[in-house]
């Protein structure tokens, strides 16, 4: 506590003298003996009081220069040992493994750094950083001059939260930063469309959880690094994303479509068309495309003649698809008997009826077909007679003999094509008793 202005002004006066020069007195005297006339003996008291007036003023100032030069001294030298408290602090952690560029950087605590800006402020007028962080740039500055902080961009440790980072600072100690990590990139597997029921295996190769939306709303999770074999029931758009804060983030979609229906029936009446032996099928659902398949055969259309030629079952199938999904379905047709060309087994040369006076397969009369027909005599092998015309039918005449025989006697034809229909045998055999 500093002491009353008057107990230090009695203080400085205690003992005090005036220095008293005779030859100085005597020159005065003789120069106010010259200029003015003597008179009667005056008195010097006032210039006494005078005197000591100035040397009191002299002295009190003198006093309260050297007093405030002490005070920051003594505050300089707080601050000094301040910063002696901080450097200690800072070569603890900088042999942690951080490192300094040359510039030391003293830290206090917001306490003690607020104490000494209004200390320095009220004194030196320094400048010291707002957030209440001194920095000592290794050079002090006495007297009235001012003595600037400033932080050091190189420093690589900051302790104070409220103190600025620096920007070449990887790793801040600061307790108020918070950097987010940018999340990982999602990988979504791409899924070709499905159809309805289909199953598919959805693999899981991120560290959460992926998620299948349904058009209802419905979701299936898949645990990370896991698989699971989805099969949809809905017929609709599905995604693949993740939730995030409860919402859905889709980052793949498939469609699901649904499966057609596949049927067909068969005309069991018209068994042949055009002299061939013919199974006509027809679907009975819409669809895209159609595909038929049978013995070898294949024809695509919602309509279909498919061609038998050996007696015995034989299987029909039908593939409908919308582009996406198929179905198939698959039926079976009975054929009676073997494909002959349509051929009688007997004529009657010199009968009544014009229909059964010759022979000629009547397959080949409705056909354009080209082939070759022979009739030979089964007792000696010899050919009776020949034609590649339908037009020209066999009237039991031996071209041999240029006659008839007129007893009842079988005969073997043999008919030979040569642009038969696909899967159609190219030779024909069969017998013909003439009566």
């Amino acid at each position: 506590m500093k002491e009353p202005i008057e107990d230090l002004f009695k203080k400085s006066l205690e003992g005090h003298e005036m220095s008293y020069r005779p030859e100085a007195w005597s020159a005065m005297s003789a120069r106010l003996d010259a200029n003015q006339p003597l008179a009667s003996p005056r008195s010097y008291k006032r210039y006494y009081i005078a005197a000591a007036g100035i040397s009191i003023a002299a002295v009190v100032s003198y006093f309260i220069f050297n007093n405030g030069s002490n005070e920051t001294v003594a505050q300089t030298q707080i601050v000094q040992n301040d910063n002696s408290v901080s450097e200690s602090t800072s070569s603890e952690k900088m042999t942690n493994g951080q490192t300094n560029s040359g510039s030391e950087t003293k830290t206090t605590t917001p306490s003690k750094s607020t104490d000494l800006t209004n200390t320095t402020n009220s004194t030196s007028g320094a400048t010291t950083s707002s957030s209440g962080t001194a920095t000592s740039s290794g050079t002090e500055t006495n007297g009235n001059e001012s003595s600037t902080a400033t932080s050091s961009s190189s420093n690589t440790s900051t302790t104070s939260t409220s103190s600025t980072a620096s920007s070449s600072n990887p790793s801040t100690t600061s307790g108020s930063e918070h950097i987010a990590e940018t999340p990982k990139q999602m990988i979504v597997p791409a899924i070709r469309d499905l159809c309805l029921n289909e199953a598919v295996l959805i693999e899981n190769k991120n560290d959460r959880k992926i998620m299948v939306l349904a058009p209802n709303g419905t979701i299936t999770a898949i645990n990370p690094r896991k698989a699971l074999n989805y099969q949809p029931n809905m017929v609709g758009m599905h995604g693949i994303g993740f939730l995030e804060n409860d919402d859905f983030y889709s980052e793949s979609t498939f469609s699901v479509h649904g499966t057609p229906e596949a049927d067909f029936s068969i005309d069991d009446i018209n068994k042949f068309q055009s002299g061939i032996p013919t199974s006509h099928v027809v679907a009975g659902t819409s669809s895209d495309t159609y595909v038929w398949k049978a013995n070898g055969q294949t024809v695509n259309g919602s309509e279909a003649d498919l061609h038998f030629y050996k007696k015995g079952k034989q299987n029909i199938s039908l593939t409908v698809s919308n582009e996406v999904c198929t179905a198939t379905a698959i039926k079976s047709v009975f054929i009676e008997d073997d494909y002959n060309l349509m051929a009688v087994s007997a004529f009657t040369p010199l009968g009544n009826d014009p229909r059964n006076i010759t022979f000629m397969p009547f397959a080949l009369t409705e056909r354009n077909v080209n082939f070759n027909m022979v009739i030979i005599d089964s007792k000696d092998g010899g050919v009776v007679y020949e034609t590649s015309d339908s037009d020209q039918p066999w009237d039991g005449t031996d071209m041999r003999s240029g006659e008839r025989n007129r007893g009842i006697t079988t005969y073997i034809w043999k008919v030979v094509l040569y642009n038969p229909e696909l899967n159609e045998p190219a030779e024909y055999i069969g017998t013909v008793t003439k009566l």
